[in-house]
């Protein structure tokens, strides 16, 4: 993942609800490879688990309890890095990019990870003489929990109500 996505995302994860509601779930601060970005990632995810609210102005602050709160002794480079991406994501040089766009991207991520993961998973287990059928039976409930939707919607289109219902709106 290049640095400019990485930054819109963390910028969608500090103020956008809507980014917040598709994605959140799916993007993670351990996505990020730069210690400064899993700390913002954190501090925002973290408060839109507690809140239901993308952190908006009170990043910064939240930043600072997460350090605190990780009990690291972050360098004074460290430190001026995570207020250079703050000052990204809040400046106004970034481009705007449709959250949409962000959001697919952030669930194409998880997928490929997720593969990659089970197709490296499944190598091994079968090089080591270990692959069986408990593998596949966990591989597919992980998969649907991990990258299953909202989960599965039935609807009984037959019943006397939901059936007059559909006459009269496509009359």
């Amino acid at each position: 993942m290049d640095r400019e996505l990485r930054m819109q995302l963390l910028r969608a994860a500090a103020r956008d609800r809507s980014f917040l509601k598709a994605a959140g779930r799916d993007l993670r601060p351990t996505d990020f490879p730069e210690v400064e970005e899993q700390v913002i990632a954190t501090a925002a995810l973290s408060f839109y688990d507690t809140y239901e609210e993308p952190v908006g102005a009170l990043l910064r602050d939240r930043v600072d309890d997460t350090i605190t709160r990780w009990n690291r002794k972050l360098s004074g480079d460290t430190r001026s890095k995570t207020k250079d991406v703050l000052k990204t994501i809040y400046g106004s040089k970034m481009e705007m990019v449709s959250v949409k766009a962000l959001e697919d991207r952030v669930h194409q991520l998880r997928k490929t990870s997720f593969f990659d993961q089970a197709t490296e998973d499944f190598i091994t287990l079968q090089e080591k003489g270990e692959l069986t059928s408990a593998f596949f039976e966990d591989l597919v409930e992980k998969a649907q929990r991990e990258l299953g939707g909202s989960g599965v919607t039935a609807t009984d289109y037959l019943t006397e109500a939901d059936l007059l219902r559909r006459v009269e709106r496509r009359a």
